[in-house]
């Protein structure tokens, strides 16, 4: 049986609050730093290129499949449309953290 902890979640104010703290700079400085660091993801992702990020893992874009599926209220047979997703896989330092 498997039990599941609730964990809270780390905000992206937060996030730039810690780094701040631990790199001596303003929160509103890291809060720019993430947010440019978020967007260059997106648009790199946009593109089809992929982002490394050393000892952390990496961001790929791929494309899924058109798939049949069914509306879950009315049991009605539908094409689920294909589309791109960005996929996360973390780096060996991150899944050795995780364990």
């Amino acid at each position: 049986m498997t039990t599941t902890k609730k964990t809270s979640s780390l905000s992206t104010s937060k996030l730039a609050a810690q780094v701040a703290a631990k790199n001596g700079l303003s929160v509103r400085e890291t809060k720019a730093i993430l947010k440019s660091t978020f967007e260059t993801i997106k648009a790199s992702a946009k593109k089809g290129e992929s982002v490394r990020i050393t000892d952390f893992g990496t961001f790929n874009r791929v494309s899924k499949k058109a798939r049949k599926g069914f509306n879950p209220q009315t049991r009605e047979r539908i094409t689920i449309k294909a589309k791109k997703v960005v996929k996360f896989v973390p780096g060996k330092s991150l899944r050795a953290a995780v364990k």
